[in-house]
């Protein structure tokens, strides 16, 4: 349930859409490449998605997924907001395609740090490489 301030910032993002612009971090072509440990099922450590969400706060709305060393083993990727070794977990995403919309977008505040985990089922250190999708000018 969004609070009292949240819930202008979500009309502005789903009904107020001519100020919504779309953006994919990190910027550019490469994706993040993040490794579970080898043990089945635990994170990973932290890797920096981008050193910033931007100016202006952004959403969380989806994690893209590609290039998965073990494509029959199962992902989850959590992502998370915060200085280095202070994350803070916003989602664990399951991978079950390239495309992982969420459900709901997660506020992200202005000039923060978003970083990416994951873990698989196969108790090898699998690797996924990700890009997150942010909505900002909301």
């Amino acid at each position: 349930m969004p609070t009292g301030s949240e819930a202008p910032r979500l009309y502005n993002a789903f009904i107020g859409s001519d100020n919504i612009r779309y953006a994919v971090l990190p910027d550019g072509a490469a994706s993040v490449t993040l490794t579970a440990k080898a043990v089945a099922w635990t994170n990973g450590d932290w890797a920096q998605i981008a050193a910033s969400v931007g100016a202006a706060d952004g959403w969380l709305a989806a994690v893209y997924a590609e290039n998965l060393s073990a494509p029959a083993a199962g992902y989850d990727v959590n992502i998370g907001s915060g200085a280095a070794a202070a994350e803070v977990s916003l989602a664990v995403v399951p991978i079950f395609q390239s495309i992982n919309p969420l459900p709901f977008p997660i506020r992200i505040i202005a000039a923060t740090r978003v970083a990416g985990r994951c873990r698989s089922s196969t108790g090898i250190a699998d690797t996924i490489a990700v890009k997150v999708g942010i909505i900002n000018g909301a």
